[in-house]
This record gives C-alpha cells, structure tokens and sequence, in this order.
C-alpha cells in the first residue's frame, strides 16, 4: 500500500509538472498525435502544440536486400516482455506451420519474458520458431529486408504505454520493405491499415494467423504494402523531421 501511495504521489506530481510545462513553454513537441491531444488540454494557445514524430536511419537500411528476401519468415524483433505480445506469435504459428511447413517465426531480442517464452515454444513443441539473439542496429537493417511478414503484436492493455507513443520498430519495418501485422494499439496501425501497408488486428490468435497466411498468399496484396510501406517511410528520416519542426518554429 506504501508503494501504491508513492506512486499515485509520482504520478500525480508528474502530471502538475506537465500542465507547468505546456502552459509555460513556447512551443512544445510530441511524438504522436495522441500525447498531443492530451496536451492541447491545457493551454489555450493551441498553434505550439506540435507532432514531432520519432525518425529513423535510413540511411542504414540495406533495400538492395529485399532481392534475397525470403517471404515465409515471420519476424518478431524487440524487447522480450509480456507487453510486446510475442507469446501470440508463437502459438499463431502452431495453426500457421500446420498449412505452410516452410513458414517459420525467427525472434530478434531478448528481456525477461525470453524464458517464458521458451517455455511455450518447447511445450507446444514448435521447430518453426527460432530466438536469434541480440542483433546491432547495422545487423538488423541489413537481415529485416531479407525477411517476409514483419510483427508488432502489442497487448491491448489500458496501461500499455504504446498506446500514446510512437514506437520505432513498426517503422522500421516498413522502411525495409516489410509488411507489418500490427494491433490496433499504437496510431500507426491505423496508417498501416488504411494505406494498406500490413494488416491491423485485434490481439486475437486466430486474427493473427488469418492476417499471416493473406500475407503469404496473396501476391498482389502483398506487394502493395511493400510499395506504399517503402514511400510511406521516405520522409522519415530524423534530418527531414528536424528540418520541418525547426522551420516551423522559425516561421512563427
């Protein structure tokens, strides 16, 4: 009860501070649109109140490896906790394997729901998943364009802070060419699905296995999103973020 005190005490705190913040500060950035409305709450001034996503490197994506792309690896890359939802990946790919035996999930990351994890793979006694460890950020950018079906399963939680932000990976797969199956968790499932650049689901497992085997059969569908996921990403780039958000600021 002690703790639960202190952190209601953190949080409420934090949140004073915040209202101190916006009401007091010239301009204020947020990643993602929804941490903005929040925000937009408390000042009257509501031109300083800006989106200023999170960008990537393009410049360390190797696209000249989509040639080597092999479409039925599923991919998972991030870090191992209950709320990234990797566990319904992996008994997803029970149904899956069963229609598709060349399909296999490969696991990039660690954390400490990696021996839960495990666990699951070795009790439903699945040779189609593999945990590959930790990758470097080069590493990564270079084996993402050589897979097929890239995976954001975030648990639909209330206290899932991925909700109000604006998660890298689901990005990072698109500026690889990858579609994604993504849930309707963070805002960028909803650019996902309407582009379409992947599939938006509920965390469902049977959801999920219907999105992976569309993406593993429907060739005109899937090379769509890969289309629109590689020019959805173009602007992306933290220069050209900057670059925009500096701009604005110099204009007002």
């Amino acid at each position: 009860s002690l703790r639960r005190r202190q952190r209601q005490m953190c949080i409420r705190d934090s949140h004073l501070l915040d209202r101190f913040c916006v009401k007091h500060s010239d301009i204020i950035w947020c990643v993602s649109r929804r941490i903005a409305e929040i925000k937009l709450q408390f000042t009257k001034d509501k031109q300083k109140v800006r989106v200023v996503p999170i960008g990537i490197e393009l410049n360390k994506i190797k696209l000249e490896n989509i040639k080597k792309r092999k479409r039925y690896v599923i991919v998972f890359v991030g870090h191992l906790d209950k709320s990234k939802g990797v566990q319904l990946a992996v008994e997803a790919m029970r149904e899956v394997a069963k229609r598709y035996p060349e399909a296999r999930l490969e696991i990039v990351g660690t954390g400490p729901y990696e021996r839960e994890l495990k666990k699951l793979v070795e009790n439903l006694k699945l040779k189609h998943v593999k945990f590959l460890g930790v990758m470097s950020h080069d590493e990564l950018m270079s084996y993402l364009p050589k897979c097929g079906i890239a995976l954001a399963t975030y648990l639909d939680d209330p206290n899932n802070i991925t909700y109000y932000a604006d998660p890298t990976k689901p990005k990072e797969y698109l500026a690889c060419g990858l579609p994604v199956i993504i849930t309707k968790v963070p805002w960028i499932a909803d650019e996902i699905e309407k582009k379409p650049m992947g599939i938006a689901i509920n965390y469902n497992k049977e959801e999920l296995v219907n999105a992976i085997i569309r993406l593993l059969t429907d060739d005109e569908f899937y090379n769509i999103c890969v289309k629109n996921a590689i020019v959805f990403t173009k602007n992306l780039s933290w220069n050209k973020i900057f670059r925009r958000a500096l701009n604005y600021i110099e204009e007002s």
